[in-house]
């Protein structure tokens, strides 16, 4: 798993489903691959895959979630912020 951790971060290995192909490769048991993706997902998806944070894919493959910015509305007991009635 160590070896994995450095892979990812030196960027020796693009993410997990490379570390994955190379495990199985080296004859690595299907549960223990397992076990090992598992363990490191979270930890990936904070490496950014091209040096930078924010828009970039981790290097767990997934894309990070597209949210969309709402307007916030503070209500009172009996008004809104924006001046309509509650």
């Amino acid at each position: 798993m160590v070896a994995g951790i450095i892979a990812l971060h030196q960027g020796r290995i693009a993410d997990l489903d490379e570390l994955a192909r190379r495990l199985t490769q080296a004859g690595t048991a299907r549960d223990r691959v397992g076990a090992v993706l598992r363990a490191l997902t979270p930890w990936a998806a904070t490496i950014a895959s091209n040096g930078h944070s924010g828009k970039s894919l981790g290097r767990d493959g997934a894309p990070l979630p597209l949210l969309e910015q709402a307007p916030l509305r503070m209500r009172t007991a009996d008004r809104a912020t924006d001046g309509e009635r509650a």
